[in-house]
Formats: C-alpha cells, sequence, structure tokens
C-alpha cells in the first residue's frame, strides 16, 4: 500500500519540478535577451597586437561615468616595454608621464579623460615567453574620487601568434 501511494506522489513531484525548471530556464533565456548593461566604471574594451613580430600591444579602456585621472596596468613580461603612446577615441595624442618598470606601467594623464572617451594604450618591445603563449595585462584606474589609488578595472589577454619552425 505504501509503495502506491509513493509512486504516483514521486511521479507527480517530479512532473511539477520539471515544468518549474522548464519555466525558470525560459525567464532567464528572456531576461539574458532583454538586458542592457551599461557600465559606471572604466572598463576594458579589447586587445590586440600591431607592429611587425606583434611586439606592440594595444590595450583599449573604456571611461563611463567617472573621469579617468590614471591607469596602472600590470603584467609580468615588460622587461623589453620601450615606449607607451597613449591615444583618445578621437585618435588624438594624450599627453602622460609614463612610468614603466619590469612588472608595471603606471600612466598619470595630464588632463582626466572624460566619461563616453576611450584610451588606447600601445606599448611597445614586449617579447613573448614563447610561441602560442598568452600574456596578460591586469588593468587599474585611478579616478578623482580616488586619487593616487588605482582601482581594478579588469584584465586583458592577448594570444601570441603561431609561427612556424624554420628548421624545415
Amino acid at each position: 500500500m505504501r509503495s502506491s501511494i509513493v509512486k504516483p506522489l514521486s511521479v507527480a513531484l517530479l512532473t511539477g519540478l520539471s515544468v518549474l525548471l522548464v519555466s525558470v530556464s525560459a525567464d532567464a533565456q528572456q531576461l539574458r535577451q532583454n538586458r542592457t548593461v551599461e557600465p559606471r566604471a572604466p572598463y576594458i574594451i579589447g586587445a590586440q597586437v600591431s607592429g611587425g613580430l606583434a611586439r606592440d600591444h594595444i590595450i583599449e579602456v573604456g571611461v563611463a561615468e567617472v573621469e579617468v585621472t590614471g591607469l596602472v596596468i600590470e603584467c609580468f613580461n615588460l622587461n623589453n616595454a620601450s615606449d607607451v603612446t597613449i591615444r583618445n577615441s578621437n585618435d588624438e595624442f594624450v599627453e602622460a608621464d609614463v612610468t614603466i618598470e619590469p612588472t608595471k606601467l603606471t600612466i598619470v594623464l595630464a588632463e582626466p579623460a572624460q566619461p563616453g572617451e576611450s584610451l588606447s594604450v600601445s606599448i611597445e618591445g614586449i617579447d613573448f615567453v614563447q610561441d602560442g603563449n598568452a600574456t596578460f595585462y591586469f588593468v587599474s584606474a585611478s579616478t578623482p574620487d580616488t586619487g593616487d589609488t588605482a582601482v581594478p578595472v579588469g584584465s586583458a589577454r592577448i594570444l601570441a601568434p603561431a609561427r612556424g619552425n624554420s628548421n624545415s
């Protein structure tokens, strides 16, 4: 008698749970499709390589609702970085004091970057450790509210282009 009650009850419970899961999943998909995320803090737009042998790395940072007064870009592989150039969204050169250390770039902008702008930081002379590896950059930004303290913005990954073996 006990199994005759438990079996139909289990089936009903599992059926109800399945319908609930399908309903929740459909609601989650609807939310994902209708969602628009507007960043409020500085954010990473993208990262890419340029130049001969892909030794120039470019990291783009978007400025959302708060002015940006400086950037700190950390990476384990900045030993051979020879020059850093910063441009705005109009491709104009941005004046800044740049300090290059073996694992960190510190950028202090002469004029704060305004909301809606973007900053393109070009780092020249990067050596990849070996072919096919990725280089990770950890980006932080300073704002008028944070003063000299840089707040984490995000990370950028640049993949080394695969090069063929010349000993063929």
